[in-house]
Order: C-alpha cells, then structure tokens, then sequence
C-alpha cells in the first residue's frame, strides 16, 4: 500500500513539473510574439511592414512599404481576411503593394517568405490597419 502511495504521489509530481514546463515555454514564446513592433516588426527579423497610413478611412487604398525581406526569393506571400496575394520583393529585399480596404474592420497584415526546410513559411512581418 506504501508504495502504490509513493508512486501516485511522484506521477503527481511529474505531471505537475510538466505542467509548468508547458507554461513556462508558452510564456517565453508568448512574449516572442509580443515584441512585434508598430511599425510591423516581428521580433527575431529585421523585416518591416509600414503603412501609408492608419487609421485609415473606409475605401482608402493603403499603400504599403517594407524592407529586411529576402530578395534572391522575389517574392513574398501576403495573408490577411483569410486569403492569401503573393507580392513582389525587390532584389534589395523591399516591397511597395496597395490593399483597398472596403469594410470597417481592423485588418491583419501578415507577410511570410520561405525559410529553410521544404515548405517551411516563415513570418517576417506583420501590420494591423484599422478602416474607419
């Protein structure tokens, strides 16, 4: 009886200790995201995501311009509003693209480029718009 008692108490302990573990990593990378910067940087890049302009009014196309892309790719995949537009990236590692924004919302502008492994996307960039 003493040992079932000891058993149960140390698969208690480590499932505990594994609990913490999992909070600890969800919060160092809870905090990783949270480094993004307004101007659209993601902690980790050099990539930059501005827009022209924002708040921005209904039925205004927003200009957008960045940098620290990875130009020998020469292109990048844009996602926002649940779709994906591939962008041209300069061989300077920038981009120029416009977005209408048709709707009162707060638009979530993600860029990924490839990183390594095969189908790796990797976030560079990221710029919230909101449309009033």
């Amino acid at each position: 009886m003493r040992i079932r008692s000891v058993l149960k108490h140390s698969a208690q302990a480590i499932a505990e200790g594994a609990l913490i573990s999992l909070l600890v990593v969800g919060l160092l990378a809870g905090s990783a995201f949270a480094g993004r910067g307004g101007a659209g940087t993601v902690s980790g890049t050099p990539a930059t995501l501005v827009p022209d302009c924002n708040p921005c009014a209904v039925g205004t196309v927003v200009h957008f311009t960045g940098s620290g892309y990875d130009g020998s790719q020469g292109a990048a995949q844009l996602y926002t509003g649940g779709g994906w537009a591939g962008i041209p990236v300069n061989a300077d590692g920038t981009v120029a693209f416009a977005w209408n924004l048709s709707a009162v919302a707060t638009y979530d502008f993600k860029v990924y480029q490839h990183g390594s492994g095969k189908h790796k996307m990797v976030l560079m960039s990221e710029a919230l718009v909101v449309s009033r």
